[in-house]
Formats: structure tokens, C-alpha cells, sequence
């Protein structure tokens, strides 16, 4: 049996070269999945002890200031020590942009679990570390000056120069806002924070507490909870806790995880299959000798199927072995990344893992192996008339379905793995089924489309004296299976050109979401802040100084005020709501540079609001909200939904509500060639306007930037790994495409020898040959481009669930590039083909 196989292994190997090669990559990428997946879970306990601090005890209370209950604990005769982060909120700024920040103090050697990339902890008052990514977001790194404000300090704030000190990391399995959005600053951090938010109860980051030698757990809990308000949590609870919220992200972070492990899956069995049909059918004279020698049909069914499954079983052990190999590799590159402390040093995938990955792959010869047998094996084996056979109308139907829906579902998959906040509740409604039906259509026109044009593209060159593909399309017969498969080619190739236009513009497109969120969240570069405390708001003084600053574009008043909404269930019960407002007018000017129209402008007569406030008071965009002012007369206001954080109304509807509307807020705009370095503008800005006004109280902030967002965003593993797998198919279907276009010119051997006996020179023939090939390429790429363009703004919209439907950007010069890849591969592949294979003697 052995020798059976490897004798045909040995004269035949290039016809086992693609499922071989295809075989073993899709194992080592199966295996390295599941080793992942499991090394990650394994990592989830070790991530969550590196997190946990040597506390013995964190405790919160939402009744007493923050400062009292901080002295109050660290008087307690059972406390050893008692630490608060005595966080306050500021901006760090660079020459690239602005972060806003959560300032903590230096903790002590007992609480310090950052993982240092570069660099330590701050030792001086004008220090500060930074988490890489807002580090990388600023473009800063060790050594570096950075800007740091928090305008909360003093009359006007405190404006420092801090030099990086280090760059730290914590767990990238459990990545949240507070593990982001944070700075160790030098500073002694204690004596500002009691005098600001050490006014209020000390609940989100607590105080972690360690008792004295001799003293219980017990005793120093029941010390505590003698506090009134106090909340406490033990050291095994911070861990169980911590460890649910690492399995959470885990489980949201390897989401789509399965759906790609799938692809290469597929890959494996269309690619088994239909070069496994090849490979038996060179084989059907021996299977007849076999016959004739006595061997039954269910002999002959055995041996080709098992002649498939041997070779595969061999290159799937191979495979394994390449994957322990590759995972070995990439667990010495992850001791590289930021946080790394926090991941498992011990990389030892099970041996379940590797029958796992076996299995997989054992069902995915069978899948593949046996069907194919049995139709070059099947009854009657000496009949081979394929010519003559045509398919089963339903059989065509039914193939070409089948087509459209792995289409249509490969397509909507790639951007759903590009982007990992999906709304899948939109996928109940009818406007994602209409949308899904319609990908399907266009489908279905490209599928159409593309035999039309190749039809007309063959019938174009045909016309010419020089062409072969004349004889192809008169002796069409003589070579269909090359045809058909030819044509299957060039399908995957506008399906992988699709699939990246889809995958890149997606990703795309949510960079820029973060973009238009950063812009709503913080719809300026600068603003002015009255002081909390302040009856006037700002006066015309600080309006007028501000504006008239150097690098101002524009500027836009805002006003605040304070209205009752009734609640629609009860309504005599109200909810309190602070409202900015201002001048349809003036919104416009000042958001004109933003092109088209802006939706958070309001109008007078209504009201916008973001979602989640929509959502706590039970109402919904289009119906009327009843509200209140000092006046107490109740005005009906129709609800619009904002993208915006903020309730907006029209100055004069907030004004009849108000008649004491005060300007509280000044948001300002920088010219553009200010904003290359953001820091050096603020600190003019600031400086001059604090010089001109130190009588007056106000705060000067500036706005966060959308790459700072970035980081909030989980890592998108999904995207290298998808655009690698359909990479690969797309290069191995143009190489496959290119090779059976040669093919089919290399099978009309004698009309080449009559053209050249006409006087039609090698050259004008090689022209033609180059001319089909390249061409054929030209437009699967194109069909693909424009399938993708297509269908990418009805995945967005209907699949996706973006809210943000302006946001969607099409990446032109992304795709043009793609598109010149894809050209540069195949000339350079026909060229070093008429390289490496000699040209044809005719004779």
C-alpha cells in the first residue's frame, strides 16, 4: 500500500504540491489557534495574582470626604499603613496632542504592580510615567518633556513641565479605563487632592490598608466596618473579581477567534478536493489494471481514498511539528510586548491540544478525501466520457447558491472581524435581513457579470490573427476542466480582493469613529471654564482676551443651566438635568468647517440628548419631553438624538426656561498650523490669558484627541490574522489562475506552429499570451474593488449597527495600492515563469 502511493507520490509530486503545502499551513495555523487559546486561558489566573497588590485589605465609603475617611483609617489602631491613589483628573500634553488623564501619586513598594517597559517610577516633583500606549500616542518616550495641567488646582489651575521618567503597563488581559487612562506623576499628589476631590467620597480606586503584625484579618475588618459607610473587600475577593473581569475581556478579546480558525478549515477541504480529483484521476488506468487483476470497485474506493488521507496524515504530523516550532518562536516575541509580566512565562501546549488539532484536520481529509473518491472511483469506472455529461439543472442551481451564500457570508464576516463592536441586536430586524438579501444580489450580478466580461475579453482578443484563445473558445471542449477551474480562480480572486476592500475599509472607518467621537466628546482644541462656585460665569473681559489670542479660528459661547424633566411614566415625579446651550447661528459658524450639516446643532423646539440618557428616561428620538425651569411654566420639546455627551438645547428655549443663563463655557479652535505643536500653543494661550485676567476665576482645559481614543480600543488580533489568510488564498488563486492561462496556450500546440508558419512572429504571439493573462487578472481585480465598495456601506450601516454613518470612509489610496500590488505580482510571477520554464521548441 505504501509503495503504492509514494511510487505515484514520486513521478507526480507537483500535482501533491498545493494540498501539501495547503495542508500543512492550515494545520500549524489550526494548531497555533488552539495552543493559543489555551495559553491564554492558562494566563488568566496568573494575569490576575500579578494584579492584585500585597494589600490585606481595600476598603470604600460613599458617605464621609475622601480626606476624613483616609485620616480616619490610618488612625485605627489595627492599621500598619493606609495609601489612597489621591487621583485627580488633568491633561498631558505634547507637541502631538493632549490625553486626559487620571494624576496618581508614586505608590509605595508594596503596591506597586506596573510592569515597566522602559525607564521607572518618578523620584522628582517635575516627573512623570506614562502607560505606553499614551506614550505612543503622544509620541514621547523616555526623557521626553511633556506638558501637565489640572484645572482643578488653584484659581486658574497649575500648569507644570514634567520630563518621562518611565513607561509602564499593566495587564493586557484586562484592559479598562483605569488601566489606560492614568499618569504616576512625582507631585505630592495627597496635599492637592485633599483640598479638591478629597472633598468627595473616596469610591472607584479606594484605599488599600495593611494591618499590624499580630493583628487578624478579622479584627482589622470589624475596625474598619466601624467607619460608618465603609465597604471592604478582602484580597480574595479583589482576586475573584479580577479574575471574572479577565475571563470577561478574554472572552469579548478571542470573540471572533473561531470564525477565522474556519477559514483555513475550509481552504483545506475545497483545496483537497478538488485537486484530489486531479491527482486520482492521473491514477484511473492503474485502478483498471487492478480490475482486470481481480480487485473489486469497493478495493479500488478504499485504496483512493486512503491514498488521499496517507499523504495528508503525514503532511498533518508535519504541521504539528511546524506548529510547536512557530508557538515556541512567537511565545519568545510576546516576552517582548508591554505588560508581558502578566502573561504565563511557560509556554507548554497539552497534549489534548495536538489531538484537538489532529482530529480537526483528520475530519477534514475524510471531508474531502471520501467524496472525491467516490466520484472518480464510482460506477462505471471504464466509462469516461466527460464531454458528454452535463450537469443536473438543480445540481447547477444549487452550486451556484452555494456560491453566493459563502460569498455573502465571507464578506459580512471580514468586516465583523475588523471591527469587534458589533451591534448584533440589529441582526433580528428587517433591515438587516433586507440588507443581507441585497449583498447577495450584488453577489450574484458579480458572479454574472464576471463570465459576461471574460466571455467578451476572450471574443476581443479573439478578433485578432494572433490569438489562441480563438481555438480555446472553437475547441472549448477539449480542455472544460481547465476552464471551469480557471474560472474558479478568478472567483476567489474577486472574492480576496472583496474581502480586503471590506476588511481595510472597516478598519478604516472605525479609526475614524474614534475620530468623531473624539470631536463630540471634546468639540475644541481650547476651552475656557467658569469656576463651579462662580454666580456670573465668565465675564466679557475673559470672553474678549480669549478670543483675541494669537492662533484662534473660532470660538463658540456656551451657556449652562439647570432644567427638571418629567418623567413620561409618572409625571409627577422629575429628573434633574444640567443643559448647554447656544445660538443656532453661532453653532453653525463655528462647526462650518466641518462640512455638511451638522446634526448636534439644535433648532428651537427641541432638545438633544445622548442615548443613554434617552434610555434612563424611557423615551426615544421623535417623541415630546415636558420640562421646567425656574418658572416652573412647562414647555413641551420634541427629543433628537446627540452624539454628543452632552443635553443640548437652542439658546432661546433654554433662556425661557432660565432667565439667568450665564455664558459658562468658551470653547475655542486653533488655526491648523498651531496644532503641529499643540503643547507650545496651550502654554501661550494660557499664560497670556492668565496674565491678562488674574482676577477673575477660570480654567483653561484643552480637548483629547482621537489617537489617545485609540487606546481604549481592544487589541484587534483578528486583522493581521485575516489579512494574512486571505492574502494567501488570493496569491495562490492568481498563481493558479496564471498557470492554467499558460496551460490552455501550451495545449494548442499545433495552431502556434501554424500561426508561425503564416508569418505571425514568437513575439506577437507571446504579446497575445501576456496581453490574456494579464488582463483576466486586471478585471477579477477590479470586480472585486468595485464588490467591495459596493457592499461595504450596507455592512456598515445594516450588518454593524455604526451609528456614526457619516463616519464611513472609503480608503481610495489603500485600495489603489492593493490594486498595484496585485498587477506588480503578476508581471513579476509571468516573468520569472519565462525565466525559469524554456520556451517551446516548434519544429
Amino acid at each position: 500500500m505504501l509503495s503504492f502511493v509514494f511510487e505515484h507520490v514520486v513521478a507526480f509530486w507537483r500535482l501533491y504540491l498545493l494540498p501539501i503545502m495547503v495542508i500543512l499551513l492550515s494545520t500549524v495555523m489550526i494548531f497555533i489557534g488552539l495552543a493559543g487559546q489555551e495559553y491564554i486561558e492558562q494566563s488568566q489566573s496568573h494575569s490576575a495574582r500579578s494584579s492584585l497588590t500585597n494589600a490585606d485589605i481595600i476598603v470604600y465609603n460613599d458617605e464621609i470626604p475622601g480626606h476624613e475617611f483616609l485620616t480616619d483609617v490610618e488612625r485605627l489602631p489595627q492599621v500598619r499603613s493606609a495609601h489612597s491613589p489621591t487621583p485627580l483628573w488633568g491633561t498631558v500634553m505634547s507637541a502631538s496632542g493632549a490625553a486626559h488623564l487620571n494624576i496618581l501619586n508614586v505608590p509605595p513598594k508594596s503596591l506597586r504592580n506596573e510592569d515597566f517597559h522602559e525607564g521607572t517610577y518618578p523620584t522628582a516633583t517635575d516627573e512623570i510615567a506614562l502607560p505606553v500606549d499614551i506614550a505612543t500616542s503622544l509620541e514621547v518616550t523616555v526623557g521626553d518633556e511633556v506638558l501637565l495641567t489640572i484645572p482643578s488646582v488653584g484659581k486658574h489651575g497649575t500648569l507644570r513641565k514634567m520630563t518621562v521618567r518611565g513607561l509602564y503597563s499593566y495587564s493586557p488581559l484586562n484592559e479598562n479605563f483605569q488601566s489606560l487612562f492614568n499618569a504616576i506623576a512625582g507631585l505630592d499628589m495627597r496635599e492637592l487632592w485633599e483640598n479638591i476631590d478629597g472633598k468627595l467620597p473616596i469610591d472607584a480606586m479606594g484605599v488599600y490598608v495593611f494591618k499590624k503584625s499580630g493583628v487578624t484579618l478579622e479584627d482589622l475588618k470589624e475596625s474598619l466596618l466601624s467607619i460608618p459607610g465603609t465597604i471592604v473587600i478582602t484580597r480574595e475577593q479583589t482576586y475573584e473579581q479580577i479574575l471574572a473581569e479577565t475571563q470577561l475581556y478574554i472572552t469579548n478579546l478571542l470573540g471572533p477567534g473561531h470564525g477565522i480558525l474556519f477559514l483555513p478549515a475550509l481552504g483545506t477541504l475545497l483545496t483537497l478536493y478538488f485537486t484530489g480529483r486531479k491527482i486520482l484521476r492521473s491514477r484511473t488506468d492503474d485502478y483498471r489494471l487492478l480490475i482486470t487483476m481481480g480487485a473489486t470497485q469497493s478495493h479500488i474506493f478504499l485504496l483512493a481514498s486512503l491514498q488521499l488521507i496517507l499523504v495528508g496524515i503525514l503532511t498533518v504530523a508535519a504541521g504539528i511539528l511546524l506548529g510547536h516550532i512557530s508557538g515556541k518562536v512567537l511565545h519568545v516575541l510576546l516576552q517582548l510586548i508591554p505588560g508581558s509580566r502578566f502573561l504565563s512565562p511557560y509556554y507548554h501546549p497539552s497534549l489534548f491540544t495536538s489531538i484537538q488539532a489532529i482530529l480537526v484536520m483528520l475530519g477534514i481529509l475524510c471531508l474531502a478525501a471520501i467524496p472525491c473518491a467516490w466520484q472518480i472511483t464510482g460506477s462505471p469506472l471504464f466509462y469516461d466520457n466527460k464531454s458528454n455529461i452535463e450537469a443536473s439543472t438543480l445540481k447547477f442551481a444549487t452550486r451556484r447558491l452555494a456560491g453566493i451564500v459563502i460569498m455573502t457570508t465571507l464578506l459580512v464576516f471580514s468586516a465583523v472581524a475588523s471591527r469587534q463592536e458589533t451591534d448584533f441586536s440589529q441582526w433580528t430586524s428587517y433591515l438587516a435581513a433586507g440588507a443581507l438579501v441585497t449583498i447577495a444580489f450584488f453577489c450574484a450580478l458579480v458572479l454574472l457579470g464576471q463570465q459576461i466580461i471574460h466571455t467578451v475579453f476572450r471574443q476581443q482578443l479573439s478578433q485578432s490573427r494572433t490569438s489562441l484563445t480563438r481555438c480555446a473558445i472553437v475547441k472549448r471542449a477539449d480542455i472544460s476542466d481547465t476552464y471551469r477551474n480557471s474560472f474558479f480562480s478568478s472567483r476567489l480572486i474577486v472574492l480576496g480582493v472583496g474581502m480586503l476592500v471590506v476588511l481595510v475599509s472597516t478598519h478604516v472607518s472605525s479609526s475614524h469613529v474614534l475620530e468623531h467621537i473624539a470631536d463630540k466628546i471634546n468639540p475644541f482644541d481650547v476651552s475656557v471654564v467658569s469656576d463651579k462656585n462662580s454666580g456670573t460665569g465668565l465675564n466679557d473681559s475673559v470672553i474678549n482676551s480669549a478670543i483675541k489670542q494669537p492662533g484662534v479660528a473660532s470660538h463658540l459661547s456656551v451657556y449652562n443651566a439647570e432644567i427638571d424633566a418629567l418623567m413620561p411614566d409618572s409625571p409627577e415625579d422629575s429628573i434633574n438635568l444640567e443643559v448647554r446651550g447656544f445660538t443656532r447661528s453661532d453653532a453653525e459658524h463655528y462647526f462650518s468647517e466641518d462640512g455638511g450639516e451638522n446634526k448636534d446643532i439644535p433648532r428651537q423646539g427641541s432638545i438633544l440628548m445622548p442615548r443613554d440618557v434617552m434610555l434612563n428616561l424611557g423615551v426615544s428620538e421623535g417623541d415630546s419631553l415636558s420640562v421646567t425651569g425656574d418658572t416652573n411654566e412647562v414647555h413641551h420639546l420634541d427629543i433628537l438624538e446627540s452624539s454628543g455627551p452632552w443635553i443640548v438645547m437652542e439658546l432661546s428655549d433654554l433662556q425661557s426656561l432660565h432667565s439667568a443663563t450665564m455664558i459658562s463655557e468658551l470653547w475655542l479652535r486653533a488655526n491648523a498650523t498651531k496644532l503641529y505643536d499643540f503643547s507650545a500653543f496651550f502654554i501661550d494661550f494660557r499664560t497670556s490669558l492668565v496674565t491678562d485676567n488674574l482676577t477673575d476665576d477660570f480654567r483653561v482645559d484643552a480637548g483629547v484627541t482621537q489617537d489617545v481614543l485609540a487606546t481604549a480600543e481592544r487589541a484587534n488580533w483578528a486583522i493581521p490574522m485575516l489579512s494574512f489568510l486571505v492574502s494567501y488564498v488570493l496569491i495562490a488563486a492568481i498563481s493558479a489562475r496564471l498557470l492554467l492561462t499558460a496551460f490552455q496556450h501550451e495545449q494548442q500546440y499545433y495552431d502556434t506552429r501554424l500561426l508561425l508558419s503564416l508569418g505571425v512572429s514568437s513575439t506577437s504571439i507571446k504579446r497575445n499570451y501576456l496581453t490574456e493573462s494579464l488582463g483576466l487578472v486586471v478585471i477579477d481585480t477590479s470586480i472585486g474593488i468595485v464588490l467591495g465598495i459596493v457592499v461595504t456601506p450596507i455592512i456598515w450601516t445594516y450588518i454593524l449597527g455604526v451609528h456614526y454613518h457619516e463616519t464611513l470612509r472609503i480608503p481610495i489610496f489603500s485600495i489603489a495600492t492593493l490594486f498595484f500590488i496585485i498587477i506588480s505580482f503578476t508581471l513579476l510571477f509571468l516573468y520569472m515563469r519565462s525565466l525559469i520554464r524554456k520556451p517551446q521548441r516548434l519544429r
